[in-house]
């Protein structure tokens, strides 16, 4: 779920020469980049990160990294659909991060801090200050120390310049090529932009995330916050990646298992997180979780999708401003995209469903042998009708899968498709699920469309004789309800829930 993905970074921790003449400009030996490099060393320099009290080389100076952060931040909220800001969640969030900073090795800093208006549980930060947290992720949290414990990790990669110590592999930047840029006129800026959305996201290393692990927890320790918070929330997504496999069929390692594999697994780093709160709080008295506060500025949150990308119900993925609707196989986890509906199925099956466009007069069949898949050796191209609308199948071999292509035509220039790729291996075991989730497709009546509400997050108290799983028939999904009430709230069939206390469910209403 929560996928921490962070912005360009350059750089690399300082070696220790051991000798007060080298260290100024913090190099040995240069010999593969020659005095071109070195001289850009030179005037990059060494500084001690205050945080960690690690003497840094780097090549990305604080005015630059701002620079970044300013011309990447309208990109960021783009792609992640904009900030959020019902109910005043904003300011709280921004509150709990002030609070963190007040007590931490660098108060003076000030960050930017936005919520953004995505169901996928995700935080990451960039170079120059700039903090997110999506709703998705808030939806996830169970007290405020956790969620502060989200923002602290995030807070603790931009104090701890981790983005200027690491090179971006993936980007394809050395640093022999930064420091021509520099000296040939061309910003570190302009190369952050010139490398499009790729360059603009990527992973932090593992001791990376477990620094900024440490200092998370030390942060909540200062600020009155009880430290366990990050281990707790660690877990909670731990069990819920679980979950998820569990629905795939597939087997899940916690000691294997991360966000990314440059991640360290949900495992380690719940013992890690362990670990260092014991070390922040030795015989402290009980710290603070503000569950009831945290409660109170989530209530209401929106849950999920938002009415116009459309709702993921279950198995169901309904649009509601274009009135369609369709069902994907048992066990099939569905995902909302720019690019599509994905639907990620038991055995490795992949299922993409989106939205063409063709000319008026052009037949359905013709569209897809001729223009949407006519680069591809079609096999058993077929005519025929779903929901009274004209469409056409074919099959072939799109990257060693067995594929089948569907277009569905309604209107005479809108094109609905879908892409389903299945490994050989499996064969034919899912042929009749996967006919049957085609011709689910039909379109719905205004009427039908108008009844569907957005979801929402409700805090409600439990009262006397009502049980997890009474509570968990109220939460407006189809299938494993009682098991995602359970999830949703850290809470456990060994752990009654007790009479007062407040407790999260998923209702529809806008």
């Amino acid at each position: 779920m929560m996928d921490f993905l962070h912005l360009w970074h350059f750089g690399s921790a300082c070696p220790s020469t051991g000798n007060p003449v080298a260290a100024p400009v913090c190099v040995r030996r240069l010999d593969v980049l020659g005095s071109l490099v070195a001289l850009g060393i030179a005037l990059a320099g060494c500084s001690t990160n205050p945080e960690t009290g690690v003497q840094e080389l780097v090549f990305v100076d604080a005015e630059e990294e701002a620079a970044i952060g300013a011309l990447a931040h309208p990109r960021i909220l783009k792609a992640y659909g904009g900030a959020y800001g019902e109910n005043g969640i904003d300011a709280y969030v921004v509150s709990l991060v002030q609070r963190i900073a007040a007590s931490s090795a660098q108060p003076e800093r000030r960050y930017t801090v936005t919520v953004l208006d995505s169901p996928v549980a995700n935080a990451f930060s960039l170079p120059g200050d700039y903090i997110y947290v999506t709703r998705g992720l808030l939806a996830m949290a169970n007290d405020e120390a956790e969620l502060a414990g989200v923002l602290a990790h995030e807070m603790g990669h931009v104090n701890a310049r981790h983005a200027a110590q690491r090179r971006t592999a993936s980007a394809g930047t050395s640093i022999l090529g930064a420091l021509a840029g520099v000296f040939l006129g061309k910003t570190v800026v302009d190369g952050v932009l010139s490398q499009g959305a790729k360059g603009l996201l990527a992973g932090y290393s593992r001791a990376q995330e477990r620094e900024a692990d440490l200092l998370a927890v030390g942060y909540l320790a200062q600020a009155g916050y009880d430290a366990l918070a990050v281990r707790d929330f660690l877990q909670s997504m731990s069990n819920y990646a679980a979950f998820q496999a569990r629905q795939l069929g597939e087997a899940y390692d916690a000691g294997q298992v991360g966000w990314l594999s440059s991640h360290p697994a949900f495992g380690d780093r719940v013992t890690d997180a362990a670990g260092y709160a014991a070390r922040a709080m030795p015989g402290a008295p009980a710290a603070e979780r503000a569950t009831e506060r945290f409660h109170g500025a989530i209530d209401g949150l929106l849950y999920g999708e938002s009415r116009e990308d459309g709702y993921i119900r279950g198995r169901d993925f309904i649009q509601v401003e274009a009135r369609y609707r369709f069902q994907v196989p048992q066990n099939f986890q569905l995902a909302n995209t720019r690019d599509g509906v994905w639907a990620i199925g038991p055995d490795k099956i992949i299922v993409k469903f989106d939205v063409s466009r063709k000319e008026p007069d052009q037949e359905i069949a013709a569209y897809l042998t001729d223009e949407w898949a006519a680069a591809l050796a079609l096999q058993d191209v077929r005519v025929f009708e779903i929901d009274g609308l004209a469409s056409s199948s074919a099959r072939t071999r799109v990257r060693g899968l067995v594929t089948q292509v569907v277009a569905i035509e309604a209107a005479p220039d809108l094109v609905y498709r879908f892409l389903v790729g299945v490994p050989p291996q499996v064969g034919t075991k899912y042929d009749l699920a996967i006919a049957d989730m085609v011709e689910s497709f039909q379109l719905m009546s205004v009427a039908e469309a108008a009844s569907i509400k957005s979801l929402r997050l409700r805090v409600v108290p439990v009262r006397v004789g009502v049980s997890d799983e009474d509570l968990s028939r109220r939460i407006a999904f189809g299938e494993h309800r009682l098991e995602r009430f359970r999830l949703l709230n850290a809470v456990s069939s060994s752990a009654p829930l007790r009479v007062g206390q407040s407790v999260k469910l998923i209702v529809e209403g806008d």
